[in-house]
């Protein structure tokens, strides 16, 4: 007899002795004895499963097939198109049946791999829409959803002007050079004025981002466009001492006119914007540590920083008694005190 077989036979034979043992103890011959040697067995025949996985000797299986040491089920190992190796199950222990569903598995894979392949190489066919939403769907890991939202109202004027169902490869340099001079002639609704350049700009960045993630933006588009020049704003002027003088005497004049004078220069000594100065607090301000608190749920990208006090900005929170009282009459949230 093998060892193998010799051990589970008095495994067994031990085992439903310490049962019958027990029973015979405790005086109970009764259904519930026949249950529970019963539920023995079962028990028992799980047990010779797993120690047949364990001890016993499988069938040899063909090239590329294996048994998996922690089930009973035969498993085999592919590499997906980075080279990285994983381990798939058959859920069988057919050999047969194990070799078909690896060879069906494969070539599932084999083909998405050769249609994305294919999907990337060229996408010049597709609409300028279904383009779109595969390019903001990929930016949309790295920029935030307000931005995503954005960009996408901005690209409307694209799509509305080429044809959402254009394909790409129809879009040429002089479509877009028709575009420029379409778009400059538009009147803003918002702005009241004619589209500027800076914004033009823009909305044909996003086409170029666009084509180059479909793989469009080459030859001759790439070469010839040109984005519109954009016109550079003027250097301001520094005010001289004696305006200076006279914007504050002016300013004194107006309790509101002092206080839209404090906001700018806080604005220009922090470098804060308008709506976190507006509902700065009293408890936000330290004059003795020159700096001020910008709370978390009013600063623009929802953290919390300290700006440092500028010696424009701390002059006025040092002589803001003025704009102190005219806040506390128009807003209950205090700017500035003394």
């Amino acid at each position: 007899m093998p060892e193998s077989a010799a051990i589970r036979k008095n495994v067994r034979e031990n085992c439903r002795a310490l049962i019958v043992r027990g029973y015979d103890e405790w005086g109970r011959r009764s259904i519930a004895f026949g249950l529970q040697c019963t539920a023995f067995d079962r028990v028992l025949v799980l047990y010779e499963k797993a120690f047949d996985m364990k001890y016993a000797k499988r069938s040899k299986l063909p090239r590329g097939l294996r048994w998996d040491a922690k089930s009973p089920h035969i498993c085999f190992s592919w590499r997906d198109e980075r080279g990285s190796q994983h381990q798939q199950s058959t859920h069988t222990a057919d050999p047969a049946e194990a070799m078909a569903f690896k060879l069906r598995f494969l070539r599932e894979k084999h083909d998405v791999v050769e249609v994305r392949k294919v999907r990337s190489m060229d996408q010049s066919r597709l609409a300028l829409a279904t383009a779109a939403d595969l390019y903001f769907a990929w930016k949309s890991a790295t920029n935030s959803p307000g931005t995503i939202g954005r960009e996408k109202r901005m690209f409307k004027q694209v799509e509305k002007f080429i044809g959402a169902k254009t394909p790409l490869r129809l879009i040429d340099v002089e479509l877009i050079r028709e575009y420029q001079q379409h778009r400059r002639k538009q009147i803003s609704p918002t702005m009241r004025r004619a589209v500027s350049a800076r914004s033009v700009n823009y909305e044909l960045r996003l086409l170029r981002g666009v084509m180059v993630h479909a793989n469009c933006w080459k030859g001759d588009v790439a070469e010839r466009y040109k984005a519109l020049k954009q016109s550079k704003d003027r250097i301001g002027r520094v005010a001289t001492k004696e305006q200076l003088m006279k914007i504050i005497e002016t300013a004194r004049q107006n309790e509101y006119w002092l206080l839209a004078m404090y906001c700018a220069a806080v604005a220009a000594g922090t470098g804060c914007r308008s709506w976190e100065i507006k509902n700065l607090q009293l408890q936000d301000i330290r004059i003795a540590d020159t700096r001020i608190r910008i709370r978390r749920e009013i600063a623009k990208n929802r953290q919390e920083r300290e700006p440092r006090l500028m010696a424009l900005a701390e002059w006025v929170c040092a002589n803001s008694s003025i704009g102190l009282r005219c806040w506390a009459q128009w807003n209950p949230i205090i700017i500035f005190c003394r």
